[in-house]
């Protein structure tokens, strides 16, 4: 049996140990009315647990099901094939104080989405209808500075993706810093550090386009791009 995290509130162990109880009868129940009304139970044990501030990851260790299946019984919905109702509900459902302090205390709408089973744009739903002022991409803090990611795009050439990753935020926002610092991203992909001139020369000597790629770690199609850049700066 999945334990309640050491930081749950008297309020939501409660909670889960009624979603315990009430899953087990709804998991026991074999006949029609017994299913449909320990499915009721369930669900508004469920939903007392999203009152009380429990995730639906929580809830889900709790009672064996699945988290789709928690989130369902969260919404209201009365059985699998029934289609989940607006998410107004959803909205209202969740806890609205827990969600606000995170997000002062600088979690990202993309973290509360993932930890309550939602989307961030339900997060910045429930923020705004608190009038919490959300923050856009410039204001979110980076452990380094805008310089720094000047300097690791444009002189250590690190592709957009692999900064995001190292600093844990989302590629767009790599790009609107180093478009906001004046550095210009290309469309489509970025042009590769390679030798053109050691290329041409292979390629004119003899060298098939594909054997030159391979050596680099290309395509042929980036080897012959060099070459006709190469035949079109000499004529003209």
């Amino acid at each position: 049996m999945d334990m309640p995290p050491k930081s749950s509130t008297a309020g939501q162990e409660q909670a889960l140990k009624e979603v315990r109880a009430a899953a087990k009868k709804y998991l026991a129940a074999d006949l029609p009315p017994l299913k449909r009304a320990a499915r009721q139970a369930l669900r508004e044990a469920v939903a007392q647990a999203a009152q009380a501030g429990v995730k639906q990851v929580e809830v889900a260790r709790a009672s064996g099901l699945s988290k789709a299946q928690v989130s369902r019984l969260s919404r209201g919905a009365t059985s699998g094939r029934t289609p989940l109702p607006p998410a107004e509900y959803l909205v209202r459902s969740l806890p609205t104080d827990p969600i606000v302090t995170r997000y002062q205390e600088g979690a990202t709408a993309v973290d509360l989405g993932r930890e309550y089973g939602c989307s961030s744009t339900t997060i910045l739903t429930i923020l705004r209808r608190c009038q919490v002022q959300v923050r856009k991409g410039r204001e979110i803090e980076l452990p380094v500075s805008d310089a720094d990611l000047v300097r690791r795009y444009v002189d250590e050439r690190m592709q957009i993706q692999d900064i995001a990753a190292e600093l844990g935020v989302k590629p767009n926002l790599i790009s609107r810093r180093l478009s906001a610092a004046g550095v210009r991203i290309p469309v489509g992909h970025r042009r590769m550090d390679l030798p053109d001139a050691e290329i041409v020369r292979r390629y004119r000597a003899g060298e098939s386009a594909n054997r030159i790629a391979k050596s680099y770690g290309v395509s042929h199609v980036t080897v012959m791009r060099r070459v006709r850049e190469d035949r079109a700066r000499r004529r003209a």
